[in-house]
């Protein structure tokens, strides 16, 4: 039995990897999601755990074991431009980017970390979600599906990288972000499919709960 939090589970959902599938989990960690993802696909496929830590991976592993899962390759990388990525460039159906944040949406359950975080040190975490998010676009197919989320509650680390991203790698001219509180909406104009995505999702988890969709398809864009 592994215990997991609702918001990190809902995540699977909305990737929602089907049989036979090529997905991956771009910062597995110890791989709480990676097991429900592989669940999904009712362990048919491939699934990749990326993830820069050896030593998570080896946590994940072993979690695999016990699971009985057969799908799940875990792979370290030094990065998002790893040469493991590249070749992988433009074939997966789903891709789930949980990036690392700030962590500010779990105060409830880490109060402490409201003393920890720095305005510097979100700002270098906005730069390594919007490296981590164009590099693991590179990878979804014609049609594919991206999830992009984080624990964090600032508009930094959510509608900042999402428009960033949509900008710089998707080519849009111009983008507007906004919406009622606990939703945002993203209005892209001047947009140009580069990756051929049929859809984007992108969620924010507020206190263990994914509060923040917004789906995108062609027919917003023309």
């Amino acid at each position: 039995i592994e215990v997991q939090d609702e918001g990190s589970q809902l995540l699977g959902y909305l990737l929602a990897p089907r049989r036979g599938e090529m997905a991956a989990d771009f910062c597995a960690g110890a791989g709480g999601k990676t097991l429900l993802l592989g669940a999904l696909m009712r362990s048919t496929g491939r699934l990749y755990a990326f993830d820069v830590s050896d030593r998570r991976l080896a946590r994940l592993k072993a979690r695999v074991a016990r699971s009985g899962l057969s799908n799940v390759h875990p792979v370290t990388i030094a990065n998002e431009n790893d040469i493991r990525i590249k070749r992988l460039a433009g074939k997966l159906d789903r891709v789930l980017v949980d990036a690392p944040c700030s962590g500010l949406g779990t105060l409830r359950r880490n109060p402490d970390l409201k003393w920890r975080q720095t305005p510097e040190g979100v700002a270098e975490l906005a730069r390594k979600q919007h490296d981590i998010l164009k590099g693991a676009a590179r990878l979804v197919k014609p049609g594919g599906r991206l999830v992009y989320a984080t624990c964090s509650i600032l508009p930094e680390e959510n509608e900042a990288i999402v428009a960033g991203f949509l900008i710089s790698a998707l080519g849009g001219s111009q983008v507007q972000i906004g919406g009622p509180a606990g939703a945002f909406i993203v209005i892209v104009y001047g947009i140009v499919q580069r990756y051929g995505l049929t859809n984007l999702l992108i969620a924010t988890a507020l206190s263990g709960r994914a509060t923040s969709i917004s789906v995108i398809t062609p027919s917003d864009f023309f």
